[in-house]
């Protein structure tokens, strides 16, 4: 179906090659313009009745038998050309003409049956890329054989004999196109009840239901209104350019004059690949400015070229901002239009483009003709011209769409800092009514929404913070709807009108900024606004701002955080919920999603020892953990310990997993914990205060082979009535054995490297490879049931503990945690020993002169 795009320009090429070879200055803009208004008179004259076809019939049937006349057209174009009938083969293009407008809609109406809704974006980005290399390839093609085969005569006619053999070329091309017409799926008319009523159409009736249908929608027109726009510069830039190129260089070479035009199509494939990937889920209209910002440099950047260097990058930035430009717009007129009116939209929209088009030649011919100035300055004007008013349409699509041009300038310097990920998004409708609720961590939630929503949001806002004077011109602009006690009614009468009008409102129905991270009460006032409205309201979840700058979590909290690097953010939406959900209903639903969220944030997160590691090195004096022993070490002495003894433990565990501790809460039993985890070992806690033979069953039942302990400790215990040096003599390991064999140079290297060797080679060398979902411990049970039962624990399940606990904490700096619990203990494994490791917090072991 597009190199019904190819022979179409093959054509108007070669004529208009024709005119390039034979006139220059004034004349050559005036009939190059002329040709093109030529072209576009039958198009203005059938979109009405091509709209009424599209709607009423197969539209797959249209472009078949479309596609058949093209070949009976080209082939009297093939015979104009063989015998020279300039002004016959011109008449044809006529012809050409009205079989493209009845094409057309037909095509472009083929496209939300075959792609689907979601898949709009995308599939108007493939179309158009794949039509404008057709139109590349032709219009290339095409100049390079003109201009190495035509005559250079006198005579017109004798020119177009010369490259008889170009009509052959798209006559086989039309035959290919009406054999590939063939094989799109046939699809059921859209309203076959409508009746064609000739007087109607010689009154313009149908024209104008085109245009009523087209103006329904404020979307929709705006869009129709953008696409014309850029048709008409396109135009314009093409019956301009050959001129402005002869003028500006003194050449008349028509294929480098058509190559540097078609680059352009290269620069518009990619720009509309790019817009395509950008509008994959979601149609994104906030990368529309952007686009016209572009068109707007390029043509500046024609007029004033003076190499070939920046004439080429001015068609590749033209075609560039113009896939960026276009797609969206297109995919936008399909979305919001329904099935049974989308030929007659679609010809509406390409009767508009043809206007724009047709103005904008106009306007290139009365310029010329009524400025005596220099031919080279008149058409320099035509450039600039086009261009400040493309900026002044830039400016204004901005002012219709400030929230989603701010989603798309601010977004990249949100991802300096953050990692910003989203699930659910499609649970948001793409059009109607939303009500947007959910949790409220920071001052910058509103603008963490606003980026990942496509839609334009209108938030509502405390009344004391919209009255603020510096910045209550910015809540105007993004049109914010400020509410108090005083003002509460009113306020909730705006949010209705919004709703009504088919917007999307946000609002945090928790009336503050959390205090906690958790999800506080929601307000009931939501409801007033929302009943009776036929919006759906969305709740989402945000996961990652507490413990920002822009939450109200403590200072050393925040720099605990920050120490990760980025900060990873996931906005959660839920499934719509009905108009009439209470506040009860909708909280319910946030806090499940926070599971959800925070399940996926678990993903992310590493193993214990790789963050003890992390927030370790970045802070190597600060104090780690001390016990009642006298031993005080901080973050550079535990590193330091941790070498030594990876050293000693090199030959030790090779065909062990599972290893054995009995240690008291002490420094001693968080070292050896750590220091298991980085060899990929499992440490198992075990309960000493129970039974010889339960312990004994713990450990068959476990495999432990070696058993890390103290000999002073085992003493301690053997006091208390636990022998446990007799039947656990073969297992046992002291550390009071392995400290022997320590030498002041062992120290001193285990020193050098944990001060100055980098964290990433530490890893690389002593970590063994452990990933967030292998087992991390085995917990006992007391075994007062039976056998004692082994609860298997992730480092994934570990982890979720500490991030959750620390949430909870909010440390303030110099804060301790007393260690008190024994290490076999849930708790006192948890949130007293690791935890502490894991978040750069100092822990304080007090080892108890009786045991537990």
């Amino acid at each position: 179906m597009f190199i019904n795009a190819s022979v179409d320009l093959g054509h108007k090429i070669t004529i208009q090659n024709i005119l390039v070879k034979s006139f220059s200055g004034d004349k050559l803009v005036t009939l190059s313009a002329l040709i093109n208004l030529f072209i576009l008179l039958p198009y203005i004259t059938f979109f009405s009745l091509s709209g009424f076809l599209s709607d009423k019939f197969s539209r797959t049937k249209i472009i078949r038998y479309s596609s058949v006349a093209g070949v009976i057209i080209v082939a009297f174009i093939a015979l104009g050309y063989y015998f020279g009938w300039f002004y016959f083969s011109f008449f044809m293009m006529l012809l050409l003409a009205i079989q493209s407008a009845i094409y057309s809609p037909a095509k472009y109406g083929l496209i939300k049956k075959l792609a689907g809704q979601q898949g709009l974006g995308m599939a108007n980005g493939v179309v158009q890329s794949i039509t404008i290399i057709a139109i590349l390839a032709s219009s290339y093609i095409f100049s390079i054989i003109f201009e190495k085969y035509f005559l250079n005569s006198a005579s017109i006619s004798n020119m177009l004999k010369s490259i008889s053999f170009i009509g052959f070329i798209l006559l086989i091309l039309s035959i290919i196109e009406a054999i590939f017409a063939f094989k799109i799926p046939n699809f059921n008319p859209s309203d076959e009840k409508l009746e064609f009523n000739t007087k109607k159409y010689f009154k313009f009736g149908y024209l104008k239901d085109n245009l009523s249908f087209l103006s329904q929608s404020k979307n929709v027109l705006l869009c129709a209104i953008g696409l014309s726009i850029f048709w008409g510069i396109s135009q314009l830039i093409i019956a301009a350019f050959p001129a402005h190129y002869k003028l500006a260089f003194g050449v008349d070479d028509v294929s480098l004059i058509q190559l540097i035009l078609a680059i352009s199509s290269i620069g518009l494939v990619l720009g509309s690949i790019i817009a395509g990937k950008i509008c994959k889920n979601y149609i994104e209209m906030g990368i529309v400015p952007f686009g016209a910002f572009g068109i707007f440099s390029s043509l500046l950047t024609f007029a004033y070229s003076t190499t070939n260097f920046w004439m080429v990058f001015a068609s590749l930035l033209f075609g560039f901002s113009g896939g960026i430009f276009i797609v969206p717009l297109n995919a936008t007129i399909q979305y919001f239009t329904s099935e049974d009116k989308m030929g007659r939209v679609l010809a509406g929209n390409n009767f508009l483009q043809n206007i724009a088009m047709i103005l904008a030649l106009i306007f290139t011919i009365t310029l010329v003709w009524i400025d005596n100035g220099e031919p080279s300055t008149k058409i320099r004007s035509i450039f600039v011209i086009s261009g400040f008013f493309l900026l002044f349409c830039a400016l204004l699509t901005i002012k219709f769409l400030p929230h989603l041009f701010a989603r798309i300038l601010v977004l990249p310097f949100f991802k300096l800092r953050y990692i910003i990920n989203v699930d659910g998004i499609q649970n948001i409708p793409q059009r109607g009514g939303v009500l947007l609720l959910g949790n409220h961590i920071s001052w910058i939630d509103w603008a963490i929404l606003q980026i990942v929503t496509p839609r334009p949001i209108k938030f509502v806002m405390h009344r004391y913070f919209y009255d603020l004077w510096y910045l209550k011109w910015f809540f105007k602009l993004f049109k914010v709807i400020p509410i108090s006690n005083a003002s509460s009614k009113s306020s909730i009468d705006k949010i209705r009108k919004v709703l009504l009008n088919g917007e999307v409102v946000a609002l945090f129905p928790e009336g503050h900024i959390s205090y906690n991270g958790q999800i506080d009460e929601f307000k009931k006032g939501f409801e007033l606004a929302v009943r009776g409205t036929g919006a759906k309201i969305i709740p989402f979840y945000l996961r990652g701002l507490w413990g920002s700058s822009f939450s109200r979590a403590q200072k050393y909290y925040q720099q605990m955080i920050a120490r990760d690097g980025k900060r990873d953010i996931r906005v959660t939406f839920g499934k719509p919920m009905d108009e009439y959900s209470s506040a009860k209903d909708v909280k319910q639903a946030v806090f499940e999603l926070s599971f959800f969220s925070w399940g996926k944030y678990l993903t992310t997160l590493d193993p214990i020892q790789f963050n003890w590691l992390r927030q370790a090195k970045s802070n190597l004096f600060k104090r780690s953990m001390a016990d009642s022993t006298g031993k005080d070490l901080n973050n550079l002495k535990v590193l330091s310990a941790v070498m030594i003894f990876l050293k000693c433990f090199r030959k030790k565990f090779k065909n062990e997993k599972n290893i054995g501790i009995i240690l008291p809460s002490s420094t001693a039993g968080s070292l050896m914990n750590l220091l298991m985890f980085i060899k990929g070992k499992i440490p198992i806690n075990l309960n000493y205060t129970l039974s010889e033979a339960m312990l004994l069953r713990c450990v068959d039942i476990a495999g432990i082979k070696t058993i890390i302990s103290s000999r002073q400790f085992i003493e301690k215990l053997k006091l208390r009535g636990f022998d446990l040096e007799n039947s656990l003599k073969d297992k046992l390991l002291y550390l009071e054995d392995i400290a022997k064999n320590i030498t002041k140079k062992d120290k001193i290297l285990a020193f050098l490297k944990a001060a100055f060797m980098p964290q990433i080679l530490i890893e690389t060398l002593y970590f063994s490879n452990t990933k967030l979902n292998d087992i991390a411990t085995i917990l006992f049970s007391s075994g007062s049931e039976g056998d004692p039962k082994g609860i298997i624990l992730t480092h994934k399940n570990i982890m979720a503990n500490i991030k959750q606990i620390t949430e909870l904490l909010n440390s303030i700096e110099n804060e301790v945690i007393l260690a008190s619990l024994p290490i076999f203990h849930s708790f006192g494994l948890t949130a007293t020993t690791l935890l502490p490791l894991s978040e750069g917090l100092t822990s304080i072991h007090k080892i108890k002169r009786y045991c537990h």
